[in-house]
C-alpha cells in the first residue's frame, strides 16, 4: 500500500466494493446474513478507517434512502446516522 491514492488495492473487498452493494438481495433472511458478512469482512480489513472517510466525505449531506452499499462495516443507514449535515438537517427540521 504505497500508493496513498490507490488504497483500494488493499482493501479486503478486493478493490471492488460493489460486491457489498446489498439492497437488492432477497429475501429479508438473506440480506441481513450478506449484511453481517459484509461487516464481518469489513471489520478486519487494513483500510477501514480510510474507507470510512471516503465514503463519508462521498456522501456527505445524502439521506440514507440516496446511500448505497456496506462500506466500512456500515449500513446506508448507520452512514446516514454519523453524517453530521444530515444530523443537522435532522435538528433544523425537528
Amino acid at each position: 500500500m504505497n500508493d496513498p491514492d490507490n488504497w483500494l488495492t488493499a482493501a479486503l473487498c478486493g478493490g471492488d466494493p460493489d460486491k457489498w452493494f446489498l439492497e437488492g438481495v432477497r429475501p429479508q433472511s438473506a440480506k441481513q446474513l450478506a449484511v453481517r458478512a459484509a461487516k464481518t469482512a469489513c471489520r478486519r480489513c487494513p483500510v477501514k478507517l480510510r474507507c470510512a472517510s471516503e465514503i463519508l466525505r462521498i456522501e456527505s449531506g445524502q439521506p440514507a434512502e440516496m446511500r448505497a452499499g456496506v462500506f466500512a462495516a456500515m449500513t446506508p443507514e448507520e452512514r446516514a446516522a454519523v453524517d453530521p449535515v444530515v444530523q443537522a438537517r435532522k435538528r433544523v427540521a425537528a
